[in-house]
């Protein structure tokens, strides 16, 4: 094997390694401002320890997701309050995916024949994806002459 086509395979080899080397090892983005620093958390413990319990109290806090309609909607045509049952089923997912190319060009050439001109180029892309589907009957009560429906949110994760 050419010494041109070793080198150009192991710079290769070595390029995909950097990529994925950086990919893993790549912190996630977050403003340095907002994140305290050990003396800032020390001072707030104000006990001259490294760690701090912390014991919440209240009730637990959901912060809901944007909300849209589920199921039919119930008209109440009467005029009289009416208490209607609506099932519903409602699909929530999420997909997240991971690309990375490479592409390496050379050439090869002799002095008394052409030059040859080679590209080699490799690709990965992979996608992880989940959806949770619930469903459910609900007694909703529709006053006189108007229209009843069912929402829900998704709730937000909290972070």
């Amino acid at each position: 094997m050419s010494p041109t086509i070793n080198r150009a395979r192991w710079s290769g080899i070595l390029a995909v390694l950097c990529v994925g080397g950086g990919l893993l090892a790549s912190p996630p983005a977050q403003a340095a401002s907002d994140i305290p620093t050990a003396a800032e958390l020390l001072a707030k413990c104000n006990h001259g320890t490294d760690k701090r319990t912390f014991h919440p109290a209240g009730a637990l806090d959901i912060f809901p997701g944007k909300t849209h309609r589920v199921g039919d909607l119930a008209y109440n045509c009467t005029e009289d309050p009416q208490t209607s049952s609506r099932t519903w089923e409602d699909t929530t997912g999420e997909s997240n995916s991971l690309g990375v190319a490479f592409r390496e060009e050379f050439e090869v050439g002799t002095t008394f024949g052409p030059t040859y001109k080679f590209a080699f180029e490799q690709s990965y892309k992979h996608t992880w994806s989940n959806s949770h589907t619930e469903s459910q009957s609900t007694y909703i009560n529709v006053p006189a002459g108007e229209v009843g429906w069912v929402t829900r949110s998704r709730r937000a994760p909290m972070s």
